[in-house]
């Protein structure tokens, strides 16, 4: 049975009142203004409690199963097996830590309140009790510690590094959030506390209080995705997007102020890619305004999504209809604080249905598709994977027209790309034909179909000539 807080107070307090300070060790700590010496104690492992309040695995916590049972009822035995799981799994050098700590001992002091949370060194204590050890030394601060002081310390000892394991990119952004809006630090404030090599410079504290603003930008996109899906996905599940999300929130914040139509279709695709996960070296291609001339085209010529295209009106915009501006637009808004513009065009609502899908689903569930004959149930690492293929060949286009340097010649590039994957398809064929197991019916039917593509656009080409 775990020891109650009036146990852990007791036995603290015990272990206090025999410290020698002629033979045990203070660690010095930032306290109060300015810096003060803690005792160190040797302190039985149950009674010490592990934080819920941990900036480190809020993200993860936040979407674990047992969340409500952390929030309502955090020292309860349940609550403490699900935050040594979710420290455990948080991060990839765990099983270092644990070898380290083996090897060589704990080298570094935990951080208690006299009522037994460990301020710091949560992992650590799992770390020591999955190996079988009893005790963890720790430093212990004053009976009237408050809440603001001891986020300063975690703030202070978490950033920084060893075996400890880096905040995650979404923890990060929400120990910003945190200490802007809870702790109401300045963005001055929280640059120089997260980044102590900040110099005096002008220019360098300007730079570091943009990080932070940026930050807290990028924290509101993610809740507004999560928001437009009922919350289905987790914060966590953004973890690896860190440098597209960044860039993408770099890119609207610059393009807004000169064309907000553009900024709304960079939004929505880069978040259609973000969510489907397509590789940022494509995702950097998608763009400005992309949607009528790469990737709707794309959509509309896969197999997958050829029937969702005109259920979704892709290709159609009506001239009757205004339409609402899509979720998550709202940051777009102009710097004096109006709306980047009241008419969203037709495909930039359609893209933004698709990211509504996906932003609404996550794992194993499946996504219904609508088409013109009804929605088609398919798994949707199925749809991710099909909208990765279509965004990265838009990407792929994109990038060797910008390399031939004219749009212009796009119609002629795209023949000759073809015309290339009918020589591979010729060769392709000889290997085959005289297979009798060879479909030559599928063959003639899409012979068929590039027949009369091309007989369409030659005589589009002969009207204008």
């Amino acid at each position: 049975m775990a020891m109650t807080e009036e146990a852990r107070i007791e036995l603290i307090g015990e272990r206090l009142a025999a410290h020698d300070p002629t033979k045990q060790e203070y660690l010095t700590l930032p306290w109060r203004d300015g810096r003060e010496r803690f005792p160190v104690i040797q302190l039985e492992l149950e009674a010490t409690v592990l934080s819920p309040f941990s900036h480190r695995i809020r993200a993860q916590l936040e979407s674990d199963p047992r969340a409500e049972i952390v929030r309502t009822d955090p020292f309860s035995e349940e609550a403490q097996d699900a935050i040594a799981e979710i420290l455990r799994e948080t991060g990839e050098n765990f099983q270092d830590l644990k070898q380290n700590l083996a090897d060589d001992g704990q080298l570094q002091f935990g951080v208690v309140t006299r009522a037994g949370l460990l301020v710091n060194a949560n992992r650590r204590a799992v770390a020591l009790r999955d190996i079988g050890r009893s005790y963890i030394d720790v430093a212990v601060l004053p009976a009237d510690t408050t809440t603001a002081e001891i986020n300063d310390l975690e703030l202070t000892l978490q950033m920084q590094r060893d075996f400890w394991e880096e905040y995650t990119f979404t923890n990060r952004l929400l120990f910003v959030d945190d200490l802007i809006n809870v702790q109401n630090r300045s963005g001055e404030e929280v640059a120089r506390a997260l980044n102590p090599a900040i110099s005096r410079d002008e220019k360098s504290v300007r730079r570091g209080v943009e990080k932070v603003d940026q930050d807290t930008r990028v924290l509101v996109m993610l809740r507004e995705i999560q928001e437009r899906g009922d919350n289905r996905l987790p914060l966590t599940s953004f973890d690896e997007q860190e440098v597209a999300l960044e860039e993408l929130d770099t890119k609207v914040n610059d393009l807004r102020k000169e064309n907000p139509t553009a900024a709304s279709e960079l939004l929505q695709v880069r978040l259609l890619g973000i969510l489907s996960n397509v590789p940022y070296r494509r995702l950097r291609y998608l763009d400005g305004e992309v949607l009528e001339d790469y990737v709707i085209p794309s959509l509309a010529a896969s197999e997958l999504f050829a029937d969702v295209v005109p259920a979704l009106g892709l290709m159609e915009s009506s001239e009757d209809e205004t339409p609402a501006e899509p979720d998550g637009l709202d940051v777009l808004g102009d710097a004096d604080g109006t709306e980047a513009g009241s008419a969203v065009p037709d495909d930039v609502q359609k893209i933004s249905a698709l990211v509504d899908l996906l932003a609404s689903t996550y794992e194993d569930d499946p996504v219904e598709l609508p088409t013109e004959e009804g929605p088609r149930r398919l798994e949707r690492e199925e749809v991710c994977k099909g909208l990765r293929s279509v965004l990265t060949e838009a990407a792929a286009e994109i990038e060797i027209d910008r390399r031939r340097d004219s749009r212009l010649l796009r119609p002629a590039n795209l023949v000759e790309d073809a015309d290339r994957k009918l020589r591979a398809a010729t060769d392709a064929y000889a290997g085959v034909k005289d297979d009798g197991e060879f479909d030559s019916a599928t063959l003639r039917d899409a012979l068929d179909r590039v027949g009369v593509r091309v007989e369409s656009l030659q005589a589009e080409l002969d009207a204008t000539a």
